[in-house]
């Protein structure tokens, strides 16, 4: 089995073409995983972010608050296009939900994050273990 088949893969931004606001993100539970690797990849970039970073509470919708390392610099217009953005994340000093917080300039910024949780007490085996909607093993 290969590694990569020995993780979970978490939606944590939809592709969304988002201006002037924070784009909607789906919360990460780590319960049962030690690592989580989260991908933010950019298209456009029309206007410079105010925010990229992460965020972590002990209770699932509500608490949240910033950590120390976990912000990343806010990309800028045309300077952040097409840019693939990786925070490494050792959840064993983390709280159990981990979120992003994604706000675009007042220009329109596209943007989708995902996040990949490793290192797991018990091995996924099966699609839906693993987050994903459907899988290829060739």
């Amino acid at each position: 089995m290969i590694d990569m088949q020995n993780v979970k893969f978490q939606k944590m931004i939809v592709p969304i073409d988002n201006t002037g606001a924070t784009a909607t993100d789906v919360e990460v539970d780590t319960l049962g995983y030690d690592y989580l690797t989260v991908i933010v990849q950019l298209g456009n970039v029309a206007a410079n972010m105010t925010a990229l970073k992460l965020q972590e509470s002990d209770v699932t919708g509500s608490g949240e608050a910033d950590f120390t390392g976990g912000a990343f610099t806010a990309p800028t217009a045309a300077a952040g296009d097409n840019d693939v953005l990786v925070a490494f994340v050792d959840l064993r000093k983390r709280k159990r939900f981990i979120s992003i917080v994604a706000t675009a300039g007042a220009g329109a910024t596209l943007i989708s994050a995902i996040g990949i949780l490793s290192r797991a007490e018990v091995t996924p085996t099966s699609a839906t273990e693993r987050g994903i909607d459907e899988q290829l093993i060739v």
